[in-house]
């Protein structure tokens, strides 16, 4: 797992000619999942083959499915505000009106202290959200049961594990798919850091961030010219406009403008969206979200896109995918939308799927592996937030390992 051990280098199967598109399929009505078509360093694909793990259930298909948890509320104030003397931390104080409060959150007294520094109206209150800060709202938790009923056809299999991470809303999230009776938690196994495994060490994030932002000058600046129409949204708050909040790399976090606009507010209006609740005070339309989300992308993307930041949150999903002859028919791996963010910067695939923005991560999206003799399908999985059809499957890449060949390659797992 990571990092990765000095000698121990992952061969993998070169893929000959282009790959296959997979048709994807529907369930139910709703949807709009598009094909994804780019995969340029699927590592974990074809490593599967090279070490001959493909083969091990050659009589059926294995699936793994990495999913995020529900819809949560949201954390009141951020940990990594911009640097003083911009260092406004709560939500409210970007907008003109209050995002909603504690008591549409459903948090108790003192739980959740209002976000009202970035806005001029109140954003919604724990009360409006039903739950506590970071836990699921019950909403949420009634669009994770009814994804679990139609996930029980996608995975096609009565013989499912559940794992979810050491955090309260991850394993509520999995109880609520009711894809087994039983769900295990193993935090190694989605942050193998902080489940102090042996060998395992903080990555730079100072320097890996740093980089990542170098290489990202056009894609923040496309973002930043977002903020301005994010601003007339919130209205004038007692911060400054998010526009000119400058962005910096301080203690190996990138803060300012564009993490105040992505983790605080657009965030919050996903959150929202997710739990069936009026977005962004009912002015903000599904397209003009969409766009806007680009500034919670390029955000996310520059923060926890680096290989190595990637590798301490990934490494022990794509350890999981390599032990396929252990695993049961299906597993639902439940973690976080920092671990999909690590296998898509690791494997280099992208997604769309249902009525969300290009590689989003809204809560109980995720990414669904079938692994089968001489192939590898990967799909993407997301609600559609559609009563009749609560989940869309979307095609994405098949690899074949016939007649591939092998070569060396820089990542490794520990």
């Amino acid at each position: 797992w990571c990092p990765p051990r000095e000698g121990t280098p992952l061969r993998a199967a070169r893929l000959a000619g282009p790959a296959a598109a997979a048709g994807g399929g529907r369930v139910g009505a709703g949807g709009g999942a598009r094909e994804m078509a780019r995969a340029p360093a699927a590592v974990l694909l074809r490593a599967l083959a090279a070490l001959g793990l493909l083969g091990a259930r050659a009589s059926q298909e294995t699936r793994v499915l990495l999913l995020r948890h529900c819809p949560r509320a949201p954390y009141p104030a951020d940990r990594h505000p911009p640097l003083a003397p911009n260092n406004y931390t709560h939500l409210d104080d970007f907008s003109a009106q209050p995002f909603p409060s504690s008591a549409k959150w459903g948090a108790t007294a003192g739980m959740c202290t209002p976000n009202d520094d970035f806005s001029a109206q109140p954003f919604p209150s724990s009360a409006k959200w039903g739950a506590s800060a970071g836990m699921c709202t019950p909403n949420g938790l009634k669009l994770a049961t009814f994804m679990g009923e139609m996930l029980l056809t996608v995975l096609g299999s009565r013989q499912i594990e559940a794992i979810a991470d050491d955090v309260q809303r991850c394993e509520d999230s999995a109880v609520a798919l009711g894809l087994t009776k039983h769900v295990h938690v193993d935090q190694a196994l989605f942050d193998p850091l902080s489940a102090k495994v042996s060998g395992c060490a903080q990555p730079d994030w100072e320097g890996t961030v740093t980089a990542e932002v170098e290489q990202a000058r056009d894609k923040l600046g496309s973002a930043r010219s977002l903020l301005p129409r994010l601003q007339e949204i919130l209205g004038k708050g007692v911060a400054p406009p998010l526009s000119d909040i400058p962005d910096v790399v301080a203690d190996g976090y990138f803060v300012g403008g564009i993490r105040a606009a992505s983790e605080s507010i657009i965030e919050t209006f996903k959150l929202e969206k997710t739990s069936f609740m009026p977005m962004a005070w009912g002015k903000l339309s599904d397209a003009e979200f969409r766009k806007l989300y680009t500034v919670r992308r390029t955000y996310f993307e520059v923060m926890y896109g680096g290989r190595d930041i990637a590798q301490r949150y990934a490494s022990g999903i794509l350890a999981k995918l390599l032990a396929v002859a252990a695993l049961p028919p299906a597993t639902v791996l439940v973690g976080h939308d920092i671990q999909l963010e690590a296998v898509h910067t690791l494997l280099g695939i992208s997604w769309q799927c249902g009525p969300f923005a290009t590689n989003s991560t809204p809560p109980l999206s995720g990414i669904m592996f079938t692994l089968a003799e001489n192939s590898v399908k990967v799909q993407s999985v997301c609600p559609s937030l559609q009563d009749s059809s609560p989940v869309v499957v979307g095609g994405m890449l098949r690899l074949q390992t016939a007649g591939a060949s092998c070569r060396r390659l820089t990542f490794q797992l520990c």
